[in-house]
Order: C-alpha cells, then structure tokens, then sequence
C-alpha cells in the first residue's frame, strides 16, 4: 500500500510540475518557491518599447538577483496558487519585484470614500479568485486614466503589505502598467 502512495504521489508532482511549461520555472519553484524568469513568457522575449524601457530594467534587475517574482510565465493554478501563498506569507515576498496579469477591478470605500485598486486573478476553472492591490507610481485621474472595469491588465510592481484599521493587507507599491 505505500508503494501505491509513493507512485501516486510522485506522478501528481510530476504532473504538477510539468504543467508549467518551462524547465527553468519548475526549478525555480523547486530551488526557492518562486519564479525569476524576468520578462519572458513560455521562452519567448517579449517585444520592447521605449515606454517599458525603465520598468523592464528594473524587473531584469530584479531577475537576476532573484527578487523578482513573475506570475506572466505560470499557468493559471500555478499563479493562483502562488498568489495564495503571497498572501498567506507576506514576510517572504516584501521588497520583491512582482509582475502579474488579470482583470482590473476597484473597490470604493463608502465611508472613506477611498479607492483600492486590484488585479484580480483567477484560477484554472475561474470558479475561484485571488486579487492583490496596487497602487501606481504615477497619479492618475479615475477613471479618465485608468482601463475599463474587468479588463485585462498586466502591471509591475514591488510587494509590500500595510495595516489599516487593525487589518494587515498587501500592495503592490510603485505599480505601474505595462
């Protein structure tokens, strides 16, 4: 009987890890729980503009020293669950460069009248979410200069969390879209 459990329980891991698609990512999240693959997706270089020019300096930087945690190269369980594991250990992702994708959403606080900002990310089924807040480097006027509620959205960052009425909550600080 432990001889099934061990095969079925190196075949699940197997599976798990294969389905990130990437060798580097799947040692990556076995060296040190998460992924420094900088800007590429699934191997291939992303396109440059001059507008990304400095925040890909930055997220290259924070690759090669392994601060960068780049939820863009994961498939939608793996993100989702690195997303989880961001939230449930803060203390292991704070100063860390964080890019991600998903759907822009916003919350308005009725008594502060206070915008949060969110990418919200789903999981394989959509059946569940995971968001993270963001708060952009640059001011900008809601919603004039903001994108349209549930849009697709990729924006870097660096981690942080910060505690508002006796609640711990993480951000992403310095956000910007890319």
């Amino acid at each position: 009987m432990k001889k099934i459990s061990s095969v079925c329980a190196v075949l699940c891991l197997s599976v798990l890890l294969s389905g990130c698609g990437n060798k580097n990512m799947v040692k990556d999240l076995a060296d040190n729980g998460s992924v420094s693959q900088g800007n590429k997706r699934n191997g291939e270089a992303k396109e440059n503009t001059d507008a990304d020019s400095s925040v890909e300096a930055a997220d290259e930087a924070a690759a090669d020293s392994g601060e960068m945690v780049d939820l863009t190269v994961l498939n939608s369980t793996m993100v989702y669950s690195e997303v989880y594991d961001m939230v449930s250990k803060p203390e292991d992702y704070i100063g860390k460069r964080v890019k991600m994708a998903g759907l822009f959403s916003v919350y308005e606080d009725e008594k502060t009248k206070k915008r949060y900002f969110s990418c919200i990310i789903q999981d394989a089924t959509a059946c569940c979410a995971q968001g993270l807040e963001f708060e952009l480097k640059d001011a900008r006027k809601y919603p004039e200069e903001y994108p349209e509620m549930d849009s697709e959205i990729t924006v870097v960052g660096t981690f942080d969390t910060y505690e508002e009425n006796g609640n711990m909550f993480c951000v992403i600080r310095d956000a910007q879209f890319t």
